[in-house]
């Protein structure tokens, strides 16, 4: 049962300090932990991938439950800590690498990918875990619930963008629970959404291209209040030639004054096969 007087107790054994570089703010909340849990929903054919094991606060409950553990754990002055709470399991492995570097179909298809990432790469990880969206399950992962919110916005609202996009792209993403700043040692000095992202069998919108339709509606979102016209022009799609750009935007079914942050997913994708072409 993990609380704020335990997870300082394991700290202290390990002699370790938080490091704020590394982004660490430990849970300690047993409740929370037990959300995620539920949100993972690990059974004996599962393999399940955390992202930053720490102290082995969700490490410890996962096991049980899980075929297989694997933990990507950058920070090598918690392991002694982590492998002694975990001894008990042999269906675990700790893997002491940066999750940046990690190449994610090692681990076989279907894994289920769980962790509480560090604020600032989360968005750097998410976009990496989608690369790999065909060998992943699902998604359970807490992170800042301003990022979250972009995560999960839809066209027209202020935070849809490149990451809500390829989530929506991937997946289907709910929200598990929001947490407090007190549930972490030392408190976090923001607020966190837990989110469970299911992957999709097959991408949401059709394009021959996903590498160039992400980069055209990054260059799309490039300029938010200005139209789709005035906003390819300034990315220099067809040196800038509005009328080329607007016949582009018309064989796509899309109104050239349009504004790119209002558009569905499938509006998005047709342009960038038009202006593939």
């Amino acid at each position: 049962m993990m609380n704020k007087n335990i997870c300082c107790q394991l700290l202290r054994s390990g002699g370790i300090h938080p490091d704020k570089n590394l982004g660490q703010n430990f849970l300690c909340s047993q409740q929370v932990i037990e959300d995620i849990v539920d949100a993972v929903a690990a059974g004996p054919e599962d393999t399940v991938v955390e992202i930053g094991c720490g102290i082995g606060a969700l490490t410890a409950e996962l096991c049980p439950q899980a075929g297989e553990l694997i933990g990507i754990e950058l920070d090598k002055r918690v392991l002694p800590v982590l492998e002694s709470r975990l001894q008990q399991y042999p269906n675990h492995r700790i893997l002491n690498q940066d999750v940046l570097e990690t190449d994610f179909s090692t681990f076989g298809q279907g894994i289920k990918v769980v962790g509480n990432l560090p604020y600032y790469i989360t968005t750097e990880i998410m976009k990496r875990l989608f690369t790999y969206h065909s060998y992943i399950k699902d998604i359970t992962v807490m992170m800042q619930t301003e990022v979250a919110a972009k995560v999960t916005a839809r066209p027209g609202q202020s935070g849809y963008g490149l990451m809500s996009i390829m989530a929506s792209f991937y997946g289907e993403t709910e929200v598990v629970t929001d947490v407090d700043g007190s549930n972490f040692f030392p408190p976090a000095p923001v607020r966190s959404t837990v989110l469970h992202i299911r992957m999709l069998d097959k991408p949401a919108a059709i394009t021959s291209d996903e590498e160039n339709m992400f980069r055209f509606i990054k260059d799309a979102l490039l300029l938010r209040r200005k139209t789709l016209m005035n906003s390819l022009a300034a990315a220099g799609y067809f040196g800038g030639d509005k009328s080329q750009i607007e016949a582009a935007i018309v064989r796509a079914g899309v109104e050239p004054s349009a504004r790119a942050e209002k558009l569905s997913l499938q509006q998005l994708a047709d342009l960038a096969e038009q202006f593939r072409k």
